[in-house]
């Protein structure tokens, strides 16, 4: 995990703010007195939102968050793939005929 602790950032909205936490999966920055703390999802805030002083750090960063991109869409497309062979497995299987119970007998009224 690469540790952002400290580094100085800014946001488009938000302004300069200093890294205080951050984690695999999110970032937490200290902004001015006005904004105060947020947190981010990391490193997905770099892509639009989040710019770091170090050029060399935003372009690992990126890098990070192309893989984990990357790591999602062979997940997603394993999925596609399980699911499209549950289906073949299941129209492969021989239809059973359902059972259904009804009556013949005609009930006739007696006066």
């Amino acid at each position: 995990m690469m540790n952002l602790t400290n580094e100085q950032v800014k946001h488009r909205q938000y302004g300069e703010g200093q890294v205080i936490e951050n984690t695999e999966d999110r970032i937490t920055i200290q902004f001015g007195e006005q904004i105060g703390l947020k947190s981010f999802i990391f490193p997905n805030a770099f892509e639009n939102f989040l710019l770091i002083d170090k050029p060399d750090v935003q372009h690992k960063i990126l890098k990070i968050h192309e893989q984990k991109i990357e790591q999602e869409r062979k997940l997603q497309q394993e999925r596609l793939e399980e699911a499209a062979r549950l289906v073949a497995e299941k129209a492969k299987e021989p239809k059973t005929k359902s059972k259904r119970t009804t009556s013949t007998k005609s009930k006739t009224a007696k006066r």
